[in-house]
């Protein structure tokens, strides 16, 4: 569920992005898990549907769908959907201004209408997945442990909204 106007449109960044149509302040509950959950699996079942993507990336429509929308919630449960929807087209950034949390998405600033909506890939990739490179870091975009992730969003949520 969106909780603020969104739209989908070209991204500079890649491909197509989410982009914000009003202000959203800082600590707002931006995206609910509604939006984003789909069927649920384990690490392992995304690892193999993963392996079977990368032997069938063009023959196969559903296995690049699910590539596309896959996302860790937390530890090794993910998400993914048989067809894509607006958020999975949030694009990447190591200094992104949404936290995903567990299907949730969280302003961790101030986010001003029009401005593109990113999250760090590194949490919702399975651990040890490599994505490519961050194209305005140089640095490797790799999914970060079940722990990692717990630890980093811990944080995140201690800094938003701790007294």
């Amino acid at each position: 569920m969106y909780l603020y106007k969104l739209e989908r449109r070209p991204s500079p960044i890649s491909g197509s992005g989410v982009f914000a149509l009003e202000d959203i302040p800082q600590g707002s509950m931006v995206i609910a898990a509604p939006t984003i959950m789909g069927k649920t699996v384990t690490a392992e079942a995304t690892a193999k549907k993963i392996f079977e993507l990368s032997d069938n990336a063009g023959a196969d429509p559903f296995l690049r769908v699910f590539h596309r929308s896959c996302i860790r919630l937390v530890g090794p449960h993910f998400s993914f959907s048989d067809e894509l929807i607006d958020t999975d087209y949030l694009n990447h950034s190591f200094e992104p201004n949404l936290l995903f949390a567990m299907g949730h998405c969280l302003a961790v600033r101030d986010i001003a209408s029009g401005e593109e909506l990113m999250i760090d890939y590194r949490l919702v990739l399975p651990s040890g997945d490599s994505i490519g490179i961050d194209e305005a870091t140089g640095r490797p975009i790799v999914g970060l442990s079940g722990i990692e992730v717990i630890r980093h969003v811990a944080r995140e949520l201690e800094v938003l909204y701790g007294r």
